[in-house]
Order: C-alpha cells, then structure tokens, then sequence
C-alpha cells in the first residue's frame, strides 16, 4: 500500500493517443448479485495467463509545484501529478514489458526469464540485472534477495497493484460492493476497501473486477475529507491475447551505455543525464545524497496496516527540491526536528538526522511513530 500511494515504483509512461478505437456501450452493465466474500474470492484466484493494453495513472496529492526539478524531473517526480499512460505487455511470471514513451525519450522496463533490462533512450542508456536462480534450498538470506530481485520490473497493470492490495485485508479493512462499471469497454464489479483507522488519511480504495476473468481493471483511492479520486489507476485498453515472443527480446543498439545493475533497486531508479538546467543540482549531488532505493540506505517500517509508516535513513534532498522545502513546516517534538510536508493522502517528515518518514496517516500519527517506534 505504500508504495502504491507514493507512487514510486508503481507506475510508468507513454504517451500515445488512439491505441485502441472507443467501444460504446451503457454506463453501467447489468451482472448477477455478488456478495463482497463472493468478489473477494474471485479477484484472489483470478487467472490471466497473457494480456496487452494501456494503462493510465492520474494523480492529484495537491503537491507544490515542482518547477525546481527541471523540465523533465524524473519518473517518480511526474507520477505525482497529472495523467500519463503506460503500455504493458505480460505472458506468464517471466515474460513482462512496461514502455514509457514521451515525446522526446523512451524508458522501458523488459523482464525475459532471467533478464531484466531498463532502457533509457534519453543517453542511449540501458541497465541489465540478471536474477538469482530458484532458491528453494537456499538460506533465508538469499531467499529474500532473491523475492527483491523479482520485483526488478515495477507493478504497472491495476491487477498487481489490487493482489497486493487484497492480500493484506485485515480487521481494519471494511469490505463491500458497489454498482458495476465499464473498464476498458467491459463489464466489472466494484470492490471497495474502506479504512477504519482514525489515523489514515485514506478514505477508501475501489477496486473494479472484470466480471469475466476476476482480474482487476481498476484501482482508485479516495482521500479523507474528498469526493474524486486522488490516484486513479486503470486500463483505457485491454486485450488478453497471448503477446509475441519478440515483444519481450531485447538488445542495446550499437553504441549504446550498458551496465550491470548491482540490485533491483538501480532498475527502479532511472539514472540522470546531465544537462545544462541541472548544474546546480550537480554541485548539490557532491556534497548530499538523494533517495536512491540501490543506495543501501536502511529501511524500516513502523505500525501496521493503514498506519504503516516507512522510514529511509541517510537522506538529504538536493537543491532541485527546494519548492516541497518551502511549501514544508518546520517542526519540533521527541522525534527531533524537521519538516513536514502533507497531500491528500501522504505525509512525510525529513528529520534534520537524515531520516526520511512517510506513511498515508496524519502528521500527528507520522510524528508520534517516529518518536515511539516500538
């Protein structure tokens, strides 16, 4: 859940208009009565061997305005706001593809057995990591190394985003059904998750299962207080057809800047190229670290659940980040010192020590946390 609501690793881009031609149909479909127990065991033991289709994010956390990243930021930095869209393709759990496509670059992530690759067109870039092979006799140490390393490709359709989601149902989490809806031109049930913590700053999260093979086609979040979506995740195009072979065989170009990834956290994080708007931001990068899930830094999670918080030690924001600086409040408690910034839906607190704590909870319920972590 947290991941989803940062929005890191969520999600990527393309943008690419008319994929697919717009079916008309009613604006809702009429499906037999299913009780919340009934949804919730179908969307578990969906089974969708191959899909291809379109994916689109759209984000409104009521962040700043974030000019100061320049004028291409990076990928987590444009989730956050707006829309973008993402073609993906998917045959079975080793063949996988997200393409982010812009008008000037391409980022694409292609997972074929073994092989990872992230390509970056911008710099002619492309990064490989190669996974552990099975680890059924492996130590538990290698064995969570290795459940890390298969999360290389980041989770790009609404089903994967929603299997995390229902896997983690809790006394916490209400549970109900709603009318039905059209995805991608077909008809689905609407599963809402409804938070009761008095913490959360999530209101609820609707999934939308397609009626015919129980995979999800939608995922949305609603923020407390709020009546449309904060984040809304869903397919604008779906065909579940088995995708060609070549769809997931890669190879750098010639001349091309290959490198051999030292984890699943380098294909997670795009590498910069220089330009001449950030040579500010790379006298910054000598002298601070900027959050980097292939840096090591120690991650620790606090609370459960809606109030699950995370917390990322040895982080230090570069200059490109003054504006969510200025738009943050200085504070001051038994956690320390630092500064609180809060969205809709997220509040995070980078404490003068270096942590960085975030969660989808109050600013109180943030601080109270870090001050009482056990």
């Amino acid at each position: 859940m947290r991941w989803v609501l940062l929005g890191a690793i969520v999600v990527v881009i393309i943008a690419v208009a008319n994929l697919a031609p717009t079916v008309a149909a009613p604006s809702k479909p009429t499906l037999p009565t299913m009780t919340a127990e009934q949804l919730l065991v179908k969307a578990r033991s969906a089974r969708v061997d191959a899909l291809s289709g379109v994916v689109r994010l759209s984000s409104n956390l009521g962040l700043p305005n974030l000019g100061s990243l320049g004028p291409r930021g990076d990928t987590l930095t444009q989730l956050l706001a707006g829309s973008h869209e993402a073609r993906v393709w998917f045959d079975g759990p080793l063949r996988e593809r997200v393409a982010l496509v812009g008008p000037l670059e391409e980022t694409g992530w292609v997972r074929n057995g073994r092989d990872v690759w992230m390509w970056q067109s911008d710099g002619q870039r492309a990064t490989h990591l190669q996974l552990p092979t099975e680890v059924s006799d492996r130590s538990a140490d290698a064995a969570a190394e290795a459940k890390e390393h298969e999360a290389a490709v980041p989770p790009a359709s609404p089903d994967q985003v929603a299997q995390r989601l229902l896997a983690n149902i809790t006394p916490s989490t209400g549970v109900s059904v709603r009318s039905p809806q059209y995805v991608a031109g077909r008809a689905a049930y609407a599963l809402v998750l409804t938070s009761h913590s008095p913490a959360s700053l999530v209101r609820e999260v609707t999934a939308a299962i397609d009626a015919a093979t129980g995979l999800a086609t939608r995922v949305t979040v609603v923020a407390k207080g709020d009546d449309k979506p904060a984040v809304d995740l869903k397919f604008t195009s779906l065909t579940l057809k088995r995708p060609s072979a070549k769809t997931f065989d890669f190879k750098p170009p010639p001349g091309a800047t290959v490198r051999q990834a030292s984890g699943a956290g380098s294909l997670l994080a795009p590498q910069r190229r220089h330009h001449r708007w950030s040579r500010e931001a790379r006298e910054a990068r000598r002298t601070t670290a900027a959050p980097d899930a292939a840096s090591g830094a120690p991650t620790s999670v606090i609370g459960k659940d809606w109030d699950q918080v995370v917390v990322l030690s040895g982080i230090q924001l570069d200059r490109r980040f003054g504006e969510l600086a200025r738009a943050a409040t200085r504070v001051t408690g038994p956690f320390g010192s630092g500064r609180l910034l809060r969205t809709k839906l997220v509040s995070a607190l980078l404490l003068d020590d270096g942590r960085l704590v975030v969660g989808a909870v109050t600013p109180a319920a943030l601080e109270t946390a870090i001050a009482n972590p056990h």
